[in-house]
């Protein structure tokens, strides 16, 4: 188990995290699922999958630290300004399936899966993914499924639930890793812990509410929203994207960046996950000049 002094893994924070929260994302998920049957949209996986998904979606503004047990620690960011590349990535739902079912990249009696994806990963059924006409299951066979406390998703650069980087990338790593982080992070940190320093951990907590957990719920799901609107935004019309872009932009730290507006907009549409006008971020940035 992970010790070394002034540093936490944030595999502690995920059980934190998940006691938190995990409620809220059930919520979320149902809702998802709940709006089309006949929908491949959200293939998030499970529950817990989304979960997963937002909790590591929080450390998109933080640097973290690759803690080995003996020698150097390396500092790096979560995701690369330029290119996007992110350290804690995840292959789809879908992928991890077609994964599975591949004995070349599974390993011997699924070795891959375990080492990587935990005990609880458990390869969707495919007609989960993509329901035919009738649809997915509804009610309690909806939750049963949605619920199950298991993870239809694989990492990519770090082994679940320790969070610590492998010895080793597993086989399906070759087509889905960004090369700047094989070359400049797995080679050297192989076998070191992901983690906050003490003194980040503070700030990393007052980050975790239900307003920005909702947040990064809205932009892993950009093509739902709930029919709730909150107290500080106006009943009916359409949903303004000026919030979300003035929140993408304050947590990726854009003001302190020298980027061009096409820079700027690639970056706040990657985060978002979904296409946002010039128009919208020009708005943002004069709110945020007359701030």
């Amino acid at each position: 188990m992970f010790g070394r002094e002034g540093f936490v893994s944030i595999s502690r924070l995920w059980r934190d995290f998940e006691n938190q929260f995990l409620s809220l994302v059930r919520k979320r998920a149902l809702a998802c699922m709940e709006a089309d049957p006949h929908s491949s949209d959200y293939v998030f996986g499970t529950a817990l999958d989304l979960c997963e998904d937002a909790f590591l979606k929080m450390f998109d503004t933080l640097q973290l630290s690759l803690v080995p047990l003996k020698g150097e620690i390396m500092q790096v960011e979560p995701v690369l300004a330029h290119s996007g590349a992110r350290l804690l990535l995840k292959t789809t739902a879908f992928d991890s399936a077609q994964i599975s079912m591949r004995p070349d990249e599974a390993g011997p009696d699924g070795m891959w899966l375990k080492q990587m994806g935990s005990s609880a990963f458990c390869a969707a059924d495919m007609g989960w993914l993509w329901p035919d006409k009738k649809g997915r299951p509804a009610g309690e066979d909806l939750e049963k499924i949605l619920f199950a406390e298991v993870f239809h998703t694989l990492p990519i650069l770090f082994e679940r639930p320790s969070f610590v980087i492998p010895m080793e990338l597993p086989p399906w790593s070759n087509d889905l890793l960004e090369d700047s982080y094989v070359r400049n992070v797995w080679s050297e940190t192989r076998g070191s812990s992901i983690c906050l320093p003490e003194a980040s951990v503070e700030k990393w907590e007052k980050l975790q509410t239900m307003e920005n957990v909702e947040v990064a719920l809205r932009v892993l799901t950009p093509g739902f929203r709930t029919d709730a609107v909150p107290e500080n935004r106006p009943k009916g019309g359409r949903p303004d994207k000026k919030n979300d872009v003035l929140r993408a932009y304050q947590q990726l730290k854009l003001k302190d960046e020298n980027l061009s507006r096409k820079e700027e907009l690639r970056l706040i549409e990657d985060y978002l996950n979904y296409a946002v006008g010039l128009s919208t971020l020009n708005r943002v940035r004069r709110t945020l000049r007359s701030n």
